[in-house]
């Protein structure tokens, strides 16, 4: 049975980290784990990507936790299912430290997460969404062990719904902010645009709240989206926004309809009629206004088929890539490559010493960019290492079936030939 909880650091973020790896609790560090990250220089590398896109202030990160019933896991496993709880939740764009804590009677997992992403520089948005998400995640992991999970509540299960159906008019709020936002030129117009939409705005302390029919509560647009939506952030991007302006913006909602529970179809917005129906629906046949596409919905056996596809596609890229023809070749390439990232970590611990002793703001802008090459570059071989061990299990599974396949072909000519005589 495992417990979850994830709260917010606006302070000393170093002090976690270090709180979470102390070596007393990690059994000497033994359970201590980085994703996208080194786990010695966590805090250092999560520093450059916070500076590399300026987003030092705010949030720092999120300290979140998962703790076991008892002695139902070894320390291994908790560690193994740690990992995999926080590769699926934050793997793909944010970096995170994994670490057991083995000193209690109770064995647990604690992470901190990066709260810029080292991808796009986006910040992580905590909500009872992502909290109801993080909790399914774990329960389903927990499940594949056979360990006990926590009957859900009926508050929770009210919680995960109504937050499952708001998620998708939070996304298209942001989206209507984003559009008025490229559409706009100064901020006056920004909340017309917004207001001709159906958005009603009200403004405290400098923060900006909206709400669109039928929904009643308010938006603050500021704490639920993040930093970049802050008005000093949207003036910002309305100043050095460059798209294709049109007339009419407001005609472009993305939202129009909205079915409520024993009533009919209501849609909020006016019906456009006159010169400006006729000049959206040239617009429409000039394809200035495109049709718009919904992704499509995949059920999880061909989320994990597709999931495949992609290993095999990144694969054969490599082996192109790299004119690999044998399994002899990739384990050459899998040798060099742990052998160039060694190198690369030196240097990049050299250059961290260097950091220490900067005498201008200009040496330490440089230092940085070459320390966040190096990291780059100590992440795609990581990949091609991966890659590696894919294609070295993948080929010892094919040599494994052609191999059974043959047996079978032999068993099936011995019997044939018995019958013929």
């Amino acid at each position: 049975m495992a417990t979850t909880k994830i709260w917010k650091i606006k302070s000393r973020f170093d002090n976690v980290i270090d709180y979470i790896t102390n070596k007393d609790k990690t059994d000497n560090k033994n359970y201590v784990t980085g994703i996208n990250c080194m786990a010695d220089i966590a805090f250092k590398e999560m520093s450059i990507s916070k500076q590399q896109f300026n987003k030092t202030g705010g949030i720092l990160g999120f300290h979140a936790y998962q703790s076991f019933k008892g002695c139902e896991v070894t320390a291994d496993e908790a560690h193994e299912i740690g990992i995999r709880l926080a590769e699926e939740l934050w793997g793909n764009k944010f970096q995170v430290v994994v670490t057991t804590h083995t000193n209690t009677k109770n064995v647990h997992n604690h992470f901190v997460i990066n709260s810029v992403s080292f991808v796009d520089g986006k910040k992580y948005y905590d909500n009872k969404t992502n909290y109801a998400i993080m909790r399914k995640v774990s329960d389903n992991i927990c499940k594949e062990y056979e360990l006990q999970t926590l009957e859900e509540k009926s508050y929770y299960k009210n919680i995960s719904n109504k937050y499952a159906r708001s998620s998708k008019y939070l996304d298209s709020v942001r989206t209507d902010i984003d559009y008025a936002i490229s559409q706009a030129n100064n901020y006056n117009e920004f909340t017309k645009i917004l207001t001709k939409m159906g958005y009603e705005l009200e403004h405290s302390s400098n923060k900006m709240s909206i709400r669109k029919f039928p929904y009643k509560r308010y938006v603050r647009v500021e704490r639920t989206f993040g930093e970049e939506y802050s008005k000093e952030s949207i003036l910002f991007r309305i100043k050095h926004s460059v798209s294709f302006k049109v007339p009419f913006p407001e005609a472009h909602t993305l939202i129009g309809r909205y079915k409520r529970k024993n009533k009919t179809a209501i849609r909020h917005t006016q019906k456009v009629k006159g010169l400006r129906a006729l000049y959206l629906y040239y617009c429409y046949l000039l394809k200035v206004i495109p049709k718009q596409k919904y992704p499509p919905k995949y059920s999880k056996a061909m989320k994990e088929e597709i999931k495949k596809m992609d290993e095999f596609s990144n694969s054969a890229r490599f082996l192109s890539k790299y004119k690999i023809t044998t399994l002899t070749e990739v384990r050459k390439y899998k040798t060099n490559a742990t052998t160039e990232i060694n190198e690369l970590k030196s240097k990049r611990e050299n250059l961290w010493k260097r950091h220490k002793q900067i005498k201008t703001d200009e040496e330490g802008q440089f230092i940085c960019s070459e320390i966040q090459k190096l990291a780059t570059k100590i992440i795609e071989l990581n990949k091609n290492i991966k890659l590696c061990d894919f294609i070295e299990n993948r080929t010892s599974m094919i040599k494994k079936n052609i191999k059974d396949m043959r047996q079978e072909e032999k068993v099936k000519l011995k019997y044939t030939d018995r019958d013929y005589r």
